[in-house]
């Protein structure tokens, strides 16, 4: 599982995407809440940073999504 946060399905660039494989805790389970909640946590800070540090980028990655219904 992976969230993206560009417009497109698949961020190519891995700074703009989340992988709860690589990202999320070793021998993490989706099923296990906590672990789940760990790596959603890493992955708002992320966010977070991004949209600190690349604003302008993310702010119109974020008007695509909108423009799309938020649908990907």
């Amino acid at each position: 599982m992976q969230l993206s946060f560009t417009a497109v399905d698949y961020a190519k660039d891995g700074q703009y995407r989340s992988d709860a494989k690589t990202d999320g805790p070793p021998e993490m389970k989706l099923e296990d809440y906590v672990q789940r909640m760990a790596w959603i946590k890493k992955t708002g800070k992320l966010f977070d940073k991004l949209m600190r540090d690349q604003f302008e980028y993310m702010n119109g990655e974020l008007h695509q999504i909108a423009e799309m219904g938020g649908l990907t």
